[in-house]
């Protein structure tokens, strides 16, 4: 038996993956159709319908520090050089070499875009196409967790001074602070609509924020170790979190209830969701990948 539920069940686990090599880290297509798994030098393409891989890619760099899927399905992996993946057929489309030395890549929702967090706290925007930044912006005390708001025009940036800035970047201008957090701030991400961004912090709590208020709305309290994942499901309304003891947690925003907890027996190290789908994917020390669905 793979989970232990505590309140009403959400997701079940439909379907394992038994990769060769041991998984570092795994990302989902948007659609839920594609899953890549990776460790330092070696990416592969799974079919989440058949649980075949389809492709191994071949990388330029002699490690890869992350992969993202864009919008369109394609893959995006980030190393010294970075290189732009057909998903299906795992043909490499175009390589990239960006003049940066970034801790922490993002690309925006729309594709066109990379944000670069650098252990200088500088934030660089280069665009994707041409290899060419196009804004150079310097946030003070942030932790390089920056993600992109649904339009491509703003960012959020969590901050080891326990507060939560949103920055416009294309006039290069921050527009907001939220404020309520004990702790340094480790993650920050808007929800599917931009109306809504979660937190979390060192004071072990998950926030809730409406966005045009820069009010908190939600807090819930984290009984598990450290959240080292965070994400919005679909429906804007909902949050799943992976603690660093394995445990999964979903939380109903409107309620304010955590609605289910569960875990594996081998512990889960990693996680992502196919956000149109609403599909979890976790890794686990065992070398397996198991997929869940909702119920």
């Amino acid at each position: 038996m793979y989970i232990y539920v505590i309140q009403t069940k959400y997701f079940k686990p439909f379907k394992t993956l038994i990769p060769s090599f041991r998984v570092l880290n795994v990302r989902i297509s948007p659609d839920g159709t594609n899953v890549i798994l990776f460790a330092w030098n070696k990416l592969s393409i799974w079919d989440v319908k058949t649980g075949m891989e389809i492709a191994i890619l071949k990388l330029q760099a002699n490690s890869c520090d992350d992969v993202q899927f864009l919008p369109d399905g394609k893959i995006m992996s980030f190393a010294s050089v970075f290189q732009l993946w057909d998903a299906k057929s795992g043909i490499e489309l175009k390589r990239i070499k960006l003049d940066i030395g970034s801790f922490s890549n993002r690309v925006s929702i729309d594709g066109d875009r990379i944000i670069c967090c650098e252990w200088d706290d500088t934030v660089r925007i280069m665009d994707i196409n041409s290899g060419q930044e196009i804004k150079n912006m310097y946030i003070p005390s942030c932790t390089k967790y920056i993600r992109f708001s649904p339009d491509g025009q703003y960012i959020v940036a969590p901050l080891y001074d326990s507060t939560i800035e949103i920055w416009d970047w294309i006039l290069g201008e921050k527009v907001k602070v939220l404020k309520g957090h004990l702790r340094c701030v480790r993650k920050a991400i808007f929800s599917p609509d931009g109306q809504l961004i979660a937190s979390y912090s060192e004071d072990r709590t998950i926030r809730v924020w409406d966005v045009m208020s820069e009010t908190q709305i939600k807090k819930f309290e984290v009984l598990h170790s450290e959240v080292s994942r965070l994400y919005f499901l679909f429906d804007g309304k909902t949050l799943a979190s992976l603690s660093q003891d394995g445990t999964i947690q979903i939380w109903d925003i409107r309620l304010g209830v955590e609605i289910q907890n569960f875990k594996r027996r081998d512990s889960i190290n990693g996680m992502d969701i196919a956000q149109n789908a609403n599909i979890i994917v976790t890794h686990s020390y065992s070398q397996s990948v198991q997929l869940w669905e909702p119920l």
